[in-house]
């Protein structure tokens, strides 16, 4: 699967959307995951592990 150059822009994606996909594939070609607050404060297990590291 190709992506976009920069990375991708997730508006919303519960731990069972197909959106998944997309966010794993962003992840193992080191793309970058925007997402949009909506996506924080509701317990996505996505959103912990796929995180910056801090530095």
């Amino acid at each position: 699967m190709s992506l976009s150059k920069e990375g991708i822009v997730v508006v919303q994606a519960d731990d069972e959307s197909g959106t998944q996909h997309a966010i794993r594939h962003a992840h193992k070609q080191n793309k970058k995951i925007y997402a949009l607050p909506n996506n924080f404060g509701k317990e996505y297990k996505w959103v912990e592990k796929y995180k910056p590291a801090k530095t």
